[in-house]
C-alpha cells in the first residue's frame, strides 16, 4: 500500500473509532452516575525504529512522517456529575470516589447510579431491575414486612426502617480508578486479581442523585473536530487514489 495512503487510512480509522466513543457519551449524558469515555490513541512507530533498524538506504524523509495512530483504550474519565434532588427513599448518592456493589446472583458488579428501587419481593434493585444491592456482608439487601416507605439511609450508608437497623450499603473503591473497567448497562467490573477495598472517605446522601458527568456542549465540539479530522484524511484518501489511478492508466501509456 501506498505510504501515504497508509497513514490517511489510518487517521480515518482512529477518527471513526473516536466518534463512536463520543456518540455513546452522549446517548448516556442523562444517565445517572455516568462516566464519559476518552479513547485514547497512541503514535505507531516506523517499522525500522521498532526494530532498531539502522540501514543506510531508509528513507529518512518516511521516518519522520512515523507510522500513524492506532486505538490504544477506552477509558472512563474520573470525572462527577452534578446533584439531582428526588423524594424516592431509595435514591441515594456517592460523595467521594466510591462504588455501590450489585449482584445479578453470578458475580459482582460496581456501579456510580444510586437510582434503586424496592422489588416485588422486597429486595433493593438497581434501576433496570437486573441487579441486586449489596451489603457490607456481600448479601442481597432485602426488606421485609412494612415500613419500606420510611427507610431512612444515613451518611455511612446504613438502612434503618424506625430505629429498626436493616443492613448497609456495600460501598467500595480501588487505588487505581483503572483497576475498574466498564462492561456495559452502567456497570463496572473489578480487573483479575484486583480486591475492591472499603470506600470510608466516601459520603452516601439520600433523596440525591449523582447526574451524568457528560457535558454535552463539550462532547459536540469533540464531535464536530474528529469529524473534521475524519473528512481531512478520507479528502487525502480520494487525492492519494486518484494520483495512483493516473499513474497506472495514464502515465502507462506514455511508456
Amino acid at each position: 500500500m501506498d505510504y501515504g495512503m497508509y497513514l490517511s487510512a489510518a487517521g480515518a480509522l482512529v477518527e471513526d473509532a473516536r466518534q463512536g466513543v463520543i456518540a455513546n457519551n452522549l446517548a448516556n449524558s442523562v444517565t445517572a452516575g455516568f462516566k464519559p469515555d476518552r479513547a485514547i490513541f497512541s503514535a505507531r512507530l516506523t517499522e525500522a525504529r521498532e526494530q532498531n533498524d539502522v540501514r543506510s538506504d531508509i528513507n529518512p524523509v518516511l521516518e519522520r512522517l512515523g507510522g500513524g495512530l492506532f486505538l490504544d483504550e477506552v477509558s472512563p474519565t474520573n470525572r462527577q456529575g452534578a446533584y439531582t434532588r428526588s423524594s424516592n427513599p431509595f435514591h441515594v448518592a456517592l460523595r467521594g470516589d466510591g462504588f455501590f456493589a450489585v449482584t445479578d446472583g453470578a458475580s459482582t458488579c460496581y456501579t456510580r447510579a444510586g437510582n434503586f428501587q424496592l422489588g416485588p419481593d422486597g429486595s433493593v434493585l438497581t434501576a433496570d431491575g437486573g441487579h441486586r444491592v449489596l451489603s457490607v456482608e456481600g448479601q442481597p439487601i432485602r426488606l421485609e414486612g412494612e415500613g419500606a416507605s420510611n427507610v431512612t439511609i444515613d451518611d455511612q450508608g446504613v438502612m434503618w426502617v424506625g430505629e429498626r437497623r436493616i443492613a448497609q450499603l456495600k460501598i467500595v473503591s480501588c487505588g487505581d480508578p483503572a483497576d475498574f473497567v466498564k462492561m456495559g448497562d452502567n456497570l463496572f467490573q473489578a480487573r483479575p486479581g484486583v480486591d475492591p477495598a472499603p470506600a470510608p472517605g466516601t459520603r452516601v446522601q439520600q433523596f440525591l442523585l449523582e447526574d451524568s458527568a457528560v457535558v454535552p456542549i463539550e462532547e459536540m465540539v469533540a464531535l464536530i473536530k474528529s469529524y473534521r479530522a475524519f473528512e481531512a484524511n478520507m479528502r487525502m484518501l480520494r487525492m492519494q487514489d486518484e494520483s495512483l489511478g493516473k499513474a497506472v492508466n495514464d502515465v502507462a501509456k506514455l511508456v
